[in-house]
Parts: C-alpha cells; sequence; structure tokens
C-alpha cells in the first residue's frame, strides 16, 4: 500500500471513529467506549510509527527542518537573532 493511501486510510479511521464516538453519545455506551478504544488504538499507532520513521531515517528530520526555514544547525526552531 502506497504511504499516500495509508495517510488517507489514518485520516479516515480517525475521522469515522471520532464522528461515531461523538454521535453515540450515552445511547449506545458500548459501541462510544469500543470507538474511544479505536482512537486511542490509531494514534498510538501513528505515534509509533513516527518514532519509528525518526530512528530509521534521522535524514529526513533535517531535511524537514531545512523546508522550514532552519538550518541543520539550528533545528530547534529559535531564529540567530534570538
Amino acid at each position: 500500500m502506497a504511504a499516500f493511501n495509508r495517510f488517507r486510510l489514518f485520516h479516515w479511521l480517525l475521522a469515522g471513529f471520532f464522528l461515531g464516538a461523538y454521535l453515540s453519545g450515552d445511547d449506545a455506551e458500548t459501541l462510544h467506549i469500543w470507538l474511544g478504544y479505536g482512537l486511542v488504538a490509531l494514534l498510538m499507532w501513528r505515534l509509533l510509527i513516527g518514532v519509528d520513521q525518526a530512528v530509521v531515517s534521522p535524514a529526513a528530520i533535517s531535511i524537514t527542518a531545512m523546508a522550514a526555514g532552519r538550518s541543520r544547525s539550528n533545528c530547534s526552531g529559535l531564529d540567530e537573532a534570538d
């Protein structure tokens, strides 16, 4: 599965679980709880993927920092004038 499709799948699932949990409210207590568990599982999965990508490819972090206008030596995000 392409990275873009995984990204879209994650966000559609996140939106669906959130909307389902919001709409179910107190009427379907068990469904509401399981959708909340699904949200937590999705967020934990995304955090683990993000950490794994940072460990495997630290160059991607510096490329992202450079794209945001920061140099490699100044990846903290502070301006040099500070």
